[in-house]
Parts: structure tokens; C-alpha cells; sequence
């Protein structure tokens, strides 16, 4: 467990819901793990220019398994998940992911399939319609040397949602990091940028997007890892006059208590300055988990 804990900690796409069992040093060896999670949203619509904001409360419980065939093979890995929002006329989201992983000592690769059914699109406007999401990620990083390490990543999606909205579309997101590894686990920063595109039926609401984010993690003490990040984000929009400026500051604990258990916490701040007035906005979450590996 531990192995997968690390990885999902510093993965800097992963979302909570990301989640592989570890694998635990046998060949042919087949594991689960269930995560118990509670999330705490603020402004969870994303209301603007003085909209009246709604909070939420959710739960949410995965089971995820994962294979290894060889010792030095990959990991297949799969994972079913379900959260329930704490408000009168939500649904409750559910869905599934299968992916491929191997962290290796120079090489590595992490690429996942996901599905969601009557979840939230958070990353496209303040509608309250029920978003289905197909998701595609993958991550290959190489060590250059031992000190450097470099990183290229995409993330893909389509969206949906349940009734018409104008917002279904795509997004397509390419990033690359580096990382400098030379200090050892008390000390590891990062950079990196990306650049994405959005493009949804409405057209005028479709963007193009980069970022670029500083990322330090460090383990003071043998169980506990910790990471802090600021993203800082630009939307240009494509058929109108309209900007938007997004920082975003993330902070991740994780605490092995056992090599089978685990808590982990995630809290994420963003602040979001538009060209428009009035539309202008703030949001947080806060993620909370209990890892249980079998």
C-alpha cells in the first residue's frame, strides 16, 4: 500500500478518486483496498457577482483492485466509486475506472480510463445540470539522472449532461514537469506548464487554457508526506472578449498509519478574476479519506 499512497500523493492530476492498490512485493500477486471519504464543498455551483453560494457535505466510499502478473511487470488496476451529495434534490454520483501503471527506477508510465454517471463538471461554469464524464489520463516520466526527473502528461474528457445545456463538448490538456530529486524525500520541488482546449457546443463558451504550477513535497517524519502547490491558470475565450485569471492553492497530507491503513486529507482554494464584471468567484474543497488495503 504504501507504494500506491506515495504515488497518488504526488501525482499532481490525480484527484482523490484516483486511486490503485499497491503492490505489495509478490508476483502474481492480486489486492484491494476500500476508501471511506467525506468532502466538504464551498460555493459548489460556483455562483458569480454576488449569486447566493451553496455549500455541500458529500460522502463517498471506492473499492479498487489491482494484478500484477510479474514482479517487475505493470499493474492493472480497476476501481468502482460512489459519492453522495448531503443536499434535497441531489443524485448520487457513481462510476468506474481501469488503468495500467509501472513505477520504475528510471522509467515510469500511469494511465487510467474513467466513467462518471450524474456527477458535477466542476471546470465548466456554474451549471447545476448532472454531468456523465468519460475521462482519459496518462503520465510517462523519465529520469534523466538520479537528481533529475522530467514528466509529460494529457488529460482528455467528454462531457454530457443530463438535460440540454449548451456546455457539452470536450477538453483536451497536454503538461509537462520537471522535477529535482537530489535532496532526497525532505525536499522535492517541481515545475511545470500546460496548455488545453475546450471546445463546447454553445461555442461561446469554449477556451483555450494554460497553466503553469510550482509544487514542493517533502516527508518530515517516515509516515507523514506532505505537498503544497499554487497553480496559477489563464481561459482565454474563443468568440468573445473575456479572460479569466485563476490561482489555485492546494495543500496534501497523508499519514501511514499501518502498511494496510491510512489517512488522507486534501484541501484546495481557488480564486477567479474574470475581464467581465460581475464575474468574479471563490470556491474550496476539503477531502478527507480512510485507506483500508486487504
Amino acid at each position: 500500500m504504501r507504494r500506491f499512497l506515495i504515488a497518488a500523493l504526488l501525482l499532481t492530476a490525480a484527484t482523490p478518486l484516483v486511486a490503485q492498490p499497491d503492490y505489495r512485493g509478490q508476483p502474481r500477486s492480486f489486492r484491494s483496498e476500500i476508501q471511506i471519504q467525506v468532502f466538504r464543498f464551498d460555493n459548489f455551483f460556483q455562483a458569480r457577482g454576488g449569486a447566493p453560494e451553496v455549500d455541500m457535505n458529500a460522502a463517498g466510499f471506492e473499492y479498487g483492485v489491482a494484478y500484477r502478473q510479474e514482479e517487475n511487470g505493470p499493474d492493472l488496476f480497476g476501481a468502482l466509486y460512489a459519492i453522495n451529495y448531503a443536499r434535497q434534490g441531489t443524485e448520487t454520483s457513481f462510476g468506474g475506472r481501469i488503468g495500467m501503471s509501472r513505477f520504475g527506477s528510471v522509467h515510469s508510465f500511469y494511465v487510467y480510463l474513467d466513467r462518471l454517471q450524474n456527477g458535477y463538471a466542476f471546470d465548466i461554469e456554474e451549471t447545476t445540470a448532472n454531468a456523465d464524464i468519460t475521462a482519459l489520463y496518462g503520465l510517462y516520466t523519465y529520469r534523466i539522472v538520479p537528481d533529475w526527473q522530467v514528466g509529460l502528461s494529457t488529460y482528455n474528457d467528454w462531457t454530457s449532461f443530463d438535460v440540454e445545456t449548451g456546455f457539452e463538448g470536450r477538453y483536451n490538456q497536454l503538461e509537462a514537469e520537471v522535477r529535482y530529486r537530489g535532496f532526497g524525500r525532505i525536499f522535492e520541488p517541481r515545475i511545470g506548464y500546460a496548455v488545453g482546449d475546450r471546445d463546447v457546443e454553445n461555442n461561446t463558451d469554449s477556451f483555450s487554457h494554460r497553466h503553469w504550477f510550482v509544487q514542493v513535497s517533502t516527508r518530515p517524519v517516515e509516515r507523514l508526506d506532505l505537498s503544497l502547490r499554487y497553480r496559477h491558470r489563464t481561459r482565454d475565450y474563443k468568440n468573445l472578449e473575456r479572460e479569466e485569471d485563476r490561482g489555485q492553492v492546494q495543500l496534501r497530507a497523508l499519514f501511514r498509519h499501518t502498511d494496510r491503513l491510512a489517512s488522507v486529507a486534501t484541501f484546495t482554494r481557488e480564486n477567479v478574476n474574470s475581464s467581465l464584471p460581475g464575474r468574479d468567484f471563490s470556491t474550496g474543497r476539503l477531502f478527507a479519506g480512510l485507506t483500508v488495503g486487504f
